[in-house]
């Protein structure tokens, strides 16, 4: 969906005086329609990597163009815009909240209370639980296939029981990779995106490197690359958008 807004804006920014008046309202349209859509999907890291490209964007292309003004008036429309939205939203309002230690909520927010850690978010204790093996292996990692028996192995020495029952992963891609590859591949993972926004910023291919910030900043709360329509999603665009610019 983030990705989706992107590739809308990227359109009317690249073809806003070829495009007709219909045209660019079914557009605005249709990126308002997925702004909120995101929302209500309440993926934390994905609201906050989109608005964060989003604002980014909106304030170079106008400052670019020396409509200083213009910048500050929709940056701060879109910050409003979030700013409702989060509020009016109880779900994506409470998970924001419990993040930056406002308010105490359920247990799906917070981890398990059987936990010996139960006032940590269980991403938390997942994170902890990773480092700790990476400690231990942080040269060439665990292996692939032992990534997941690890960190059950350490959730049940934290007394992380939901954990264990749920098979929770690393729930962050660079933390995940480094288990299970090591630094090599921690550093191959890396190089990976950091030659791709290189390629982006080199071709001034905006849209490949709103991916790859987005792509990355979910990366940080997710392990992505563990699903399959994770992988897919980024070798696909990753791959089409490599050479886009190039192409056309």
């Amino acid at each position: 969906v983030g990705f989706s807004m992107f590739c809308i804006v990227d359109r009317l920014v690249e073809g806003w005086d070829k495009l007709t008046t219909g045209s660019k309202v079914g557009w605005i349209l249709g990126l308002v329609y997925l702004f909120v859509f995101l929302f209500l999907l309440a993926g934390k890291a994905s609201i906050l990597g989109a608005i964060f490209i989003l604002v980014c964007g909106t304030f170079l292309f106008f400052a670019r163009r020396r409509k200083l003004f213009h910048a500050i008036c929709l940056t701060t429309a879109i910050l409003i815009a979030v700013s409702l939205l989060v509020y009016s939203l109880p779900i994506v309002r409470e998970r924001f909240l419990a993040t930056f230690g406002f308010k105490p909520t359920s247990m799906w927010v917070y981890g398990d209370p059987n936990s010996t850690n139960p006032a940590s978010e269980a991403r938390l204790v997942k994170w902890q639980s990773g480092l700790r093996i990476v400690r231990d292996n942080w040269l060439i990692g665990v292996g692939q296939g032992d990534v997941q028996d690890e960190l059950i192995a350490r959730y049940r020495d934290v007394g992380f029981e939901l954990g264990v029952s749920e098979r929770f992963n690393a729930h962050n891609q660079y933390l995940q990779t480094w288990i299970g590859s090591g630094l090599v591949g921690l550093v191959l993972f890396l190089f990976g995106i950091f030659s791709g926004i290189r390629k982006s910023l080199q071709t001034e291919d905006y849209l490949y490197l709103a991916f790859l910030t987005f792509f990355s900043i979910n990366c940080l709360t997710e392990s992505v690359l563990e699903r399959q329509y994770g992988v897919l999603f980024y070798s696909l665009f990753g791959c089409l958008l490599f050479s886009r610019k190039e192409l056309v």
